[in-house]
C-alpha cells in the first residue's frame, strides 16, 4: 500500500485501535490464504508452516474482540470476500479472455471491502471520503498486482 494512503488509513483508524487491529490481521490472513493457493513465495518450497500459520491467524482473526462483537456485519463480508476470491480463481487461467479479465477484476474488486465497511461502520466516514479512498485501495491494488503492461502477476 503506497504510505500517503496508509498513513491517511492509520490517522483515520487510530481512535478505533480494535478495529484497526482487526483490519491488518485479517489483511495478513488474507494474503497469506493467497500465497498458499498461488504457491509463489520466494525460498518457499513446502508450504505446510505457511499452511499452520495461516490456521493460526485465522482463529486469532475469527476470536478476537472486534470480529465477535461486529461478527452480525462482518459475518457477510467475509463469506462474500471468500466467494469473489473463488470466482476470480475458477477463471483466472482460463482461455476464455473475458473470463480470465473478469477474474482480474474479480481478483482486484474484493480488497477494499472490508476496509470501506469498517471505515463506514466503526469510524463513521462520509460517502465522499468512503468513495476517493476505494477509489485509491483499487489504484493501489492494481499497481500492486500487475506489471507496466497491465497483466496480472
Amino acid at each position: 500500500m503506497n504510505t500517503e494512503l496508509h498513513n491517511e488509513l492509520a490517522a483515520i483508524l487510530t481512535p478505533h485501535q480494535d478495529a484497526f487491529n482487526f483490519l491488518r490481521a485479517f489483511g495478513k490472513l488474507c494474503h497469506a490464504l493467497d500465497d498458499i493457493i498461488d504457491r509463489d513465495v520466494i525460498g518457499v518450497t513446502d508450504y505446510t508452516e505457511l499452511t499452520l500459520d495461516a490456521f493460526g491467524l485465522a482463529a486469532d482473526v475469527y476470536s478476537c474482540d472486534f470480529y465477535r462483537k461486529n461478527a452480525t456485519w462482518l459475518y457477510p463480508l467475509v463469506k462474500n470476500k471468500h466467494r469473489i476470491y473463488s470466482a476470480g480463481l475458477a477463471w483466472e487461467k482460463s482461455a476464455v479472455a473475458w473470463q480470465a479479465n473478469y477474474a482480474d477484476v474479480l481478483r482486484c474488486g474484493g480488497d477494499s471491502s472490508m476496509m470501506l465497511a469498517v471505515l463506514e461502520h466503526v469510524c463513521r466516514l462520509n460517502p465522499v471520503d468512503l468513495r476517493r479512498i476505494d477509489n485509491l485501495i483499487r489504484e493501489d491494488g492494481w499497481a500492486e498486482h500487475h506489471n507496466s503492461e497491465g497483466k496480472p502477476t
